[in-house]
């Protein structure tokens, strides 16, 4: 119990009770316990690495093109991008990037689908990129911190929409479900994440500014979930 109590006081990642909706095992083993098999985390490393790569690419080029302004893509924008994504792919790899180069040519022709996609669906004034909320919450007299990063906050209408990047969310479900939800098992399977709504009730709560919607933009299937709340 004290290790539980250390940990909420250190802080739980959003990103972990997704994890622990998954697979209280698999949590308590990695999270609280440290317990990590090493062939796992060599089996993750690409992966996770493509996947940092990606949102760096992301929160940098929406920086330097949208911010503060209209979401809104042309022709010449796509070449930017194309141009962007290959030259930071070979300073991100480094001397790895001679052994990726049919994988950089993959995700070049991925991220030309994903763009596609992205202009179609995407619309209002992106207000921030990378913006890191901590909170607070109390659990049977005991406090525990919640915190985490969002990637993306943009402004539509008066009220906000927030993005969160993935790799990869096969089987993704509607990700807000406010009632009909018994327990972390009808969660999981009808929901499959928490990230998004969590970040909204921590933002809006921090900010006084109400959250309307989220998206998840899906690297790996080139797709945009989007929902409101309420």
């Amino acid at each position: 119990m004290n290790i539980l109590k250390n940990k909420g006081k250190e802080g739980f990642h959003v990103t972990e009770i997704d994890e622990y909706l998954k697979c209280p095992f698999s949590f308590y083993q990695r999270v609280i316990l440290k317990n990590v098999e090493e062939k796992g985390v060599e089996e993750d490393i690409e992966r996770t690495k493509l996947g940092e790569f990606l949102h760096r690419i992301m929160e940098a080029f929406y920086m330097r093109n949208f911010m503060g302004k209209e979401i809104k893509w042309n022709d010449s924008l796509e070449d930017d991008f194309r141009n962007f994504l290959s030259e930071k792919f070979d300073e991100f790899f480094g001397k790895e990037r001679e052994t990726l180069w049919v994988r950089k040519e993959y995700l070049i022709l991925k991220m030309r689908k994903f763009i596609e996609e992205i202009k179609k669906k995407e619309k209002g004034i992106l207000k921030s990129v990378e913006v890191r909320v901590e909170k607070d919450i109390d659990i049977d007299g005991f406090k525990v911190k919640i915190k985490g990063k969002i990637d993306r906050i943009d402004e539509m209408d008066g009220f906000l929409r927030i993005v969160d990047y993935k790799s990869t969310l096969s089987g993704l479900g509607f990700p807000y479900v406010p009632s009909n939800l018994k327990d972390r098992r009808d969660i999981i399977e009808n929901v499959k994440s928490l990230q998004i709504p969590v970040y909204a009730v921590i933002y809006s709560n921090i900010n006084n500014s109400p959250v309307k919607s989220g998206a998840y933009y899906i690297f790996g299937s080139a797709e945009i979930k989007e929902f409101e709340f309420g």
